[in-house]
Parts: C-alpha cells; structure tokens; sequence
C-alpha cells in the first residue's frame, strides 16, 4: 500500500511515521512549496517525491492513501479533491471549519465510496482504551461526565499561529483543540450530543471565543460538562472524568462499588498529559485505518462519525455568541 501526505508541519511527520510501522510506503509529500516539502522528505529520511500541487500529485503518484494534515480551512477542498480521485482519506481536525464544508466533504466520500479517519487520536491511547473495554463497565450505569481541553502556553511552551489559528485568521479553542474533548466524551458515552448550552468568560474581538464551558446533553440521557481554553497559562491538561451509579473514574483513577479495594486503583497506560503530537498514539489509528481498507469496512472514527463532534463545537460556540442559548443538535 502506498501514501501521500500533504502538509509538512509536525504531525504530517507522526503521520509518515505511522505509515512506516504499519508497512505502508510514502511515496509523496505535498505542500505549499516543494522547497517544504523536500525539507520534510529530508527530515524522515525516506525516498519519496516533493509536490507544490496536489492535483497533480494525485495524477501522477499511484496513491491508495492520503493523509491531510494541512492548515484546517484547507480540509473541505482537498477532502473533496482526493475523493473524486478515489482515494482514501485520513483527516487531521478540526475536519472543517462550517457545517456546509461538513456536509460536502461528506458527500464527496459517500458518492466516491472512500474509506475515512479522522484525527482524534486520543481513542487509541492506552489509557482510554482501557477505560472504555475493561473500566467502565465496572461503574455501573453512566449518568454524568466531565472532559477538557485545557492548553495554553507555560514556561516550556509558547503559542504560535499554527497551533491556534488559520492562514486566515485565530479560531476558537474549541473547534481548535477542544474538539478533542467533545470527541471523548461521545466516544466514551457512546453516544451523540444532541443540545448545547455554552458561556465564555467575556465578548471576544471578532468572536474568537479562547475559553468556552458547556453543558452538554447526550442522545442516551447522559448529561456531562466540556470547556476548553487556549489561554491559559499551565501546562497541558486533557481531563475525563465518569460517574456511573456504582463507581467513578477520575482520568487514571478507578473506584467502584464491585471493587475489592477501599481506595482508587490506578487504571494502566499513557495519561495524557502532554500536547506535543509526538506523545499521541498516532500509529493505533493509522494502523486501524488500514486495516479497515483492507477488510472493506468503515473505521470508528470516520468523517461521518465525526459530524456530530464538529455540529457541537459549532453549536457551542454559537450558544456562547447568544449569551448561553439552548441549542438543539440535528
């Protein structure tokens, strides 16, 4: 099986390294100048070609996959792109910057019949995959859950543009980063946001909202709290929290009613307790993705699974824009 990848910033190259371990060559880096581009074909040390164009990579490269991980108000366009070719698509988020951009990237890869994944990479992290097979079956019934996305700058880390923003301008914290939290509180509910109420802290210039709180009603019952904030300044924090009626979990912590144990025990594997895309487990994803290319069946995570994440995001925001309007999800 042979990729592409287009964009040359930090997580195209966890996405090249992913490939590798899963035996998938990468034969085509594309981004906005080739000079970029052979600079990250450099950088990982493969043999592969440097594009300006991807149009005309996706003529010229026999490609089954590609992996867009350019700046977010590219992904509607070259999603679009790269289905009309036929090829499969890993997209990193936030997918899509509209609900319009949404549903046309979502019908360019019904019509073409591509294979999709998207980029919340947090699902395949050790740690959550342990909460959701082994831990939460053991709390009983879940009633309530808290997630956040909390990641500004600190004495080791400091904001630039391409982390917060587009080519065309700041994005809010939760279509920027906190989509992350939206997407684990479904994945770990098992189940869709169905209505929104957000506020922020103060009228933001232009709308950017950079700290937003939201109660969140799921389609099951479940009700739950997600905020993210890009502002403030400590290091990462991406919390979960899960209260069943016969116990809780608290990120790595377990306690429960059908335990033997009177204190919290601790859960196995990663906590996530650092933004940097070297730290996320990006080779499970792209691991599950071709394998699922492979048996012809769709991934856990695909682009239409992940409408729901980004029409909350959307909603929250807009809720927080009317001072804390209720707003349903369809």
């Amino acid at each position: 099986m042979r990729a592409a990848i287009v964009g040359s910033g930090k997580v195209s190259a966890e996405h090249a390294k992913a490939y590798g371990a899963c035996g998938v060559e990468v034969v085509a880096i594309c981004s906005r100048t080739k000079e970029s581009a052979r600079r990250k074909i450099n950088e990982l040390g493969i043999s592969a070609v440097s594009y300006d164009n991807l149009e005309l990579m996706l003529a010229k490269e026999q490609i089954d996959v590609v992996s867009i991980c350019s700046p977010p108000e590219l992904h509607a366009k070259q999603t679009i792109l790269v289905a009309k070719h036929g090829v499969h698509i890993a997209i990193e988020k936030p997918v899509a910057l509209s609900r319009t951009e949404l549903n046309e990237m979502l019908d360019a890869v019904s019509q073409n019949g591509v294979k999709t994944i998207i980029g919340f990479v947090l699902r395949w992290s050790d740690l959550v995959l342990n909460i959701k097979q082994r831990y939460l079956k053991n709390i009983g019934e879940l009633f309530y859950l808290e997630t956040d996305y909390w990641h500004g700058s600190s004495h080791e880390k400091g904001h630039t543009i391409h982390e917060y923003g587009t080519r065309g301008g700041p994005i809010g914290a939760f279509i920027g980063g906190g989509c992350h939290a939206v997407d684990m509180a479904r994945f770990l509910s098992n189940s869709n946001i169905i209505e929104v109420t957000a506020v922020t802290p103060r009228r933001e210039e232009q709308g950017l909202q950079r700290t937003t709180a939201a109660l969140v009603k799921f389609e099951n019952g479940i009700v739950g709290k997600i905020s993210a904030t890009d502002e403030v300044f400590m290091p990462y924090v991406f919390n979960i929290s899960l209260f069943g009626k016969e116990g809780a979990i608290q990120l790595n912590k377990f306690y429960s009613k059908r335990s033997l144990s009177k204190t919290y025990e601790i859960i196995p594997g990663t906590v996530p307790d650092s933004g940097a895309v070297w730290h996320h487990p990006f080779r499970g994803m792209i691991q599950e993705f071709i394998d699922c290319i492979r048996e012809n069946r769709e991934t856990s995570c695909s682009l239409r699974d992940a409408v729901n994440t980004h029409a909350a995001c959307f909603a929250i925001e807009e809720s927080a824009r009317r001072g804390g309007e209720k707003i349903c999800i369809r």
